[in-house]
């Protein structure tokens, strides 16, 4: 009984060294119960489930870099940034690879800047991160409505696409492969930069006491890094969606 206790009390400590194996064991367990239900309990519905969870994962990491720089920071801009991003990748690569190639690091650039202006409205002109983010939504929005009209392509570039829905070996969404590449830079970011260190230092280990410039720190690279993975979100998610696109141009025919 003696070793008993100690090798769960042993577990318990592993357990609670790892916080996110909940999360993960209740999103296996609800994969399960809706394949029961739905009768559609296989590896192809795991494959296309780990697909759009990707999608998901990145908008979350984006988030969870803003709520952790403390604050009661959160963006509400994200849906406006990946819609705008998945307009403008599609209406710059109009179809094409080759201008694909420029049009990704443009709209890269975009929601850099959209999470500087983020970042430049909370901390200079001090108005809530909800406030402020809800605001340059609304602004975002404003801007895809006056392009919307001029936005005639019909064509997805084939590299999205590619990279949106192909499986490496046959089994491996990219997109997935993509999100885990995110996930163990970001894990690098955070143990071994100052910046990852700021973040993630607790009140306890003298994280609210490194003074200003460590608090701006935080605060200016939340919102760019978040605007940043959903530009890439909404560029990767207009490949996802090229069907549509595909569907308007069999119509036009």
């Amino acid at each position: 009984m003696r070793v008993n206790s100690k090798s769960a009390a042993l577990n318990l400590r592993v357990v609670k060294g790892i916080p996110w194996i909940w999360a993960a064991v209740g999103s296996f367990v609800m994969w399960v119960a809706l394949g029961l239900f739905a009768h559609n309990l296989n590896l192809e519905s795991l494959i296309a489930t780990s697909t759009n969870a990707s999608f998901l994962a990145i908008v979350a990491l984006g988030q969870m870099l803003v709520i952790t720089t403390g604050g009661g920071a959160i963006d509400l801009s994200i849906p406006n940034v990946i819609t705008l991003s998945a307009f403008l990748s599609a209406g710059i690569a109009s179809g094409s690879n080759l201008k694909a190639l420029y049009a990704v690091p443009v709209v890269l650039v975009i929601g850099a800047f959209i999470g500087v202006v983020n970042a430049f409205t909370v901390l200079f002109l001090r108005i809530p991160p909800i406030i402020a983010t809800l605001g340059t939504g609304y602004i975002i929005t404003t801007a895809i409505l006056i392009y919307n009209p001029h936005f005639t392509t019909a064509y997805v570039a084939p590299v999205l696409l590619h990279v949106a829905r192909d499986r490496l070996f046959g089994v491996l969404p990219l997109v997935l492969l993509i999100t885990i590449a995110i996930v163990i830079l970001l894990n690098l970011m955070l143990t071994w930069t100052r910046y990852g260190k700021c973040l993630i230092a607790p009140a306890s280990d003298g994280g609210e006491r490194r003074g200003g410039r460590d608090a701006d720190l935080r605060g200016k690279g939340g919102p760019t890094g978040d605007a940043l993975r959903e530009s890439l979100l909404g560029a990767l998610g207009n490949g996802d969606a090229g069907s549509g696109f595909e569907n308007r141009r069999s119509a036009r025919r």
